[in-house]
C-alpha cells in the first residue's frame, strides 16, 4: 500500500512538470516598457524593488536600457542582470501569445492575425505593415511665466519643419517636473507644412513650473520625438528655439517666427558709451602727463638759451682737440 501511494505522488509530480513545460510559452511574462510601466510592473524586474522602481519613474524618459545607469542604485552589474532577464525594454509593445505558442510582437495587427487563424486562414505569408510616424515636429516656443495669469496665458508652441501637413492625433505632450501632466492631442488635429500650432494651458492642463521644467513630445507609440528643458523662467519672456540652441526673448511671437530681443540692450549701449568717454579722458590725461615730463622741459631750456648751447659745443670741441694732441705726442716720442 505504501509503495502505491509513493508511486502515485511521483506520477502526479511528473504530470505537473509536463504541464508546466507545455504552457510556459503561452503564459510567458509580458515585456515591461520602463517608460510607461507602473510601480507594480517595474517591481517585477530583477534587482528592482519598490524604492528603485519609484526612482525609475522619476528619471523617465529613457532612450535605451543603458540609461538606467543614471538611476541611483543601478550599477553595471544590476543593469546586466536586468538585460539577462529580458523583461525590461524601451519602446517595446506587449507580447501576445499566438495559437502556435510563438509570440506576436506586432500589436497593431495581432488581433487580425488571431481572427484569421481562428477562421482557418493562415496569414503567416502576409507582410505586416507597421505605422511610420513622420519626424520634424519640434518644440519652438514656450511661455511659462506670462505677464497675466499663468492659468490663462501659458502656452506651448510646436513647429512643423516638413513640407507637408502632419496629423497629430493621439500624440502626447508631457511635463516632467512637479506634478507631471500628460496632454493627448485630439483626433484629427493637424499641423500645416512649415507652420506653427499653439496649445494653451486651459486646453492642455499642463502647468509650466517657473523654477524650471522639462517637456517631452511623444508619438502615439510612446516614443519621444522631441524634448526641451528650460531654466528659471523670466517674467513676460518666452523661451525660443534658435539656430544655436534656446534663448529667452522679450518679444513673444505665438504662431509666428521667433524674434530674439532683450529689454536691457539700450542700457548696455549707454554703458558702452560711458566707457568710451572714460577711456578718452584717461588718454587725454596721459598726454598731459607726457607733455609735462622732464625731457621736454630740458629740450625747451636748451632751445631757448643758444649761448649755453654754444659753450657746451665749444667745451666738447676743446676736449676732443686735447685728446688728439696727446695721442700725436705719444706717437712722436715712440719714433
Amino acid at each position: 500500500m505504501a509503495f502505491c501511494l509513493t508511486m502515485k505522488k511521483y506520477f502526479i509530480l511528473l504530470i505537473f512538470v509536463i504541464f508546466c513545460f507545455f504552457i510556459k510559452d503561452t503564459f510567458a511574462l509580458e515585456k515591461i516598457n520602463i517608460n510607461i510601466a507602473t510601480l507594480e510592473q517595474l517591481d517585477q524586474i530583477t534587482s528592482v524593488g519598490k524604492v528603485t522602481a519609484q526612482k525609475i519613474i522619476d528619471s523617465r524618459p529613457f532612450l535605451s536600457l543603458n540609461d538606467l545607469l543614471k538611476v541611483k542604485g543601478i550599477g553595471e552589474a544590476t543593469l546586466q542582470k536586468i538585460k539577462d532577464q529580458g523583461l525590461a525594454c524601451v519602446d517595446c509593445i506587449p507580447v501576445i501569445p499566438s495559437l502556435t505558442g510563438n509570440p506576436v510582437t506586432n500589436i497593431e495587427n495581432s488581433q487580425d492575425t488571431l481572427d484569421s487563424r481562428l477562421r482557418g486562414n493562415d496569414t503567416s505569408d502576409v507582410p505586416v505593415v507597421s505605422i511610420i510616424y513622420p519626424s520634424g515636429i519640434i518644440f519652438n516656443e514656450i511661455l511659462p511665466s506670462p505677464e497675466g495669469p499663468d492659468e490663462q496665458n501659458e502656452f506651448i508652441e510646436l513647429y512643423n519643419t516638413n513640407n507637408f501637413d502632419v496629423d497629430l492625433s493621439e500624440w502626447k505632450i508631457m511635463d516632467k517636473e512637479g506634478t507631471s501632466t500628460t496632454f493627448t492631442i485630439l483626433k484629427d488635429t493637424k499641423i500645416l507644412a512649415n507652420n506653427f500650432l499653439i496649445f494653451k494651458r486651459p486646453q492642455t492642463k499642463i502647468s509650466l513650473n517657473n523654477t524650471s521644467d522639462t517637456l517631452n513630445l511623444f508619438l502615439p507609440n510612446d516614443k519621444i520625438i522631441d524634448s526641451v528643458s528650460f531654466p528659471k523662467a523670466i517674467t513676460n519672456q518666452s523661451y525660443n528655439k534658435t539656430g544655436f540652441g534656446w534663448a529667452w526673448s522679450s518679444t513673444i511671437t505665438p504662431n509666428s517666427k521667433n524674434i530674439i530681443s532683450q529689454p536691457t540692450a539700450t542700457k548696455t549701449n549707454n554703458n558702452s558709451t560711458d566707457n568710451l568717454k572714460l577711456i578718452d579722458e584717461n588718454l587725454a590725461s596721459l598726454n598731459n602727463s607726457l607733455d609735462s615730463s622732464p625731457s621736454p622741459i630740458k629740450n625747451n631750456f636748451l632751445s631757448n638759451n643758444p649761448i649755453i648751447l654754444f659753450l657746451i659745443v665749444l667745451i666738447v670741441a676743446i676736449i676732443l682737440a686735447v685728446v688728439v694732441f696727446i695721442i700725436k705726442l705719444k706717437l712722436s716720442k715712440k719714433q
